[in-house]
């Protein structure tokens, strides 16, 4: 599967909007089109049917945390600040796991709209192969 960002992105913001300017020459190009946007949608739908499993994901997220949690509890030096913000993090993993999935679809059913790149003037079509 190809997705115009990079995979630590996905993890960031719960409303993150899926068709958001791109970083990356590729991802740009990719969303400029008509077919581009209506591939990277239809990617998405399948990854959302095939591999996004909420269960899977929090029982391994579940897995993970008994064994972390042991070791930064018991870490010296490691303040009451340093496991709440430990704790804080794992539960902001949780609530973005169990509701990313609505988002990403009621983002998928909203009514195409311009993409970034087709607000500008003609003239600047190419441009974005230069785009910092």
């Amino acid at each position: 599967y190809f997705f115009p960002h990079g995979a630590d992105q996905l993890f960031e913001e719960l409303d993150q909007h899926m068709f958001r300017p791109q970083g990356g020459i590729l991802g740009r190009a990719l969303l400029m089109t008509d077919a581009g946007k209506q591939i990277y949608r239809q990617t998405a739908q399948r990854l959302l049917n095939e591999v996004w499993n909420e269960e899977k994901i929090l029982a391994r997220i579940g897995e993970m945390y008994v064994r972390i949690h042991a070791h930064v509890a018991s870490q010296e030096g490691l303040g009451r600040r340093d496991i709440l913000e430990f704790e804080h993090g794992v539960h902001e993993m949780i609530r973005f796991i169990t509701l990313r999935r609505y988002v990403i679809e009621q983002q998928m059913q909203e009514s195409p709209s311009l993409s970034w790149r087709e607000h500008r003037d003609h003239q600047e079509e190419m441009r974005f192969l230069w785009q910092d």
